[in-house]
């Protein structure tokens, strides 16, 4: 069985409370002057670059598909969602004899990350 070490958090802490978060406004304008894509108060890692949080945000955050949605405007979110999607493809992987030890570690994350 593949086996995860932990590395960067302990079991008593959850892993978003070891990083620093902060909140921008993102605005990317095209050379014409247009707005291609805002975002105000999206939630990011200090840590990363403008760009990174740019791209982050135009790319991977999940946009609403109804009126009635709301836009994804943090990471925490962003990363709660891969791994519910990560967790449910799992029981369905040729490889899911290596996925037990990967999903306790998401289901971790997921978990502490609901706050």
């Amino acid at each position: 069985m593949l086996e995860f070490q932990r590395l960067l958090s302990t079991e008593k802490t959850p892993p978003y409370d070891t990083v620093a978060w902060e909140k921008t406004d993102i605005k990317i304008i095209a050379e014409d002057g247009h707005i291609v894509f805002s975002l105000e108060g999206g939630e990011f890692p200090a840590t990363w670059s403008d760009n990174a949080r740019k791209i982050a945000a135009s790319k991977y955050f999940k946009a609403p598909r109804t009126g009635n949605e709301k836009p994804e405007t943090s990471v925490r979110s962003m990363i709660e969602r891969v791994v519910v999607t990560v967790e449910k493809a799992a029981p369905y992987s040729r490889m899911n004899f290596a996925w037990s030890s990967c999903i306790r570690w998401l289901r971790q994350i997921h978990l502490f990350g609901s706050t």
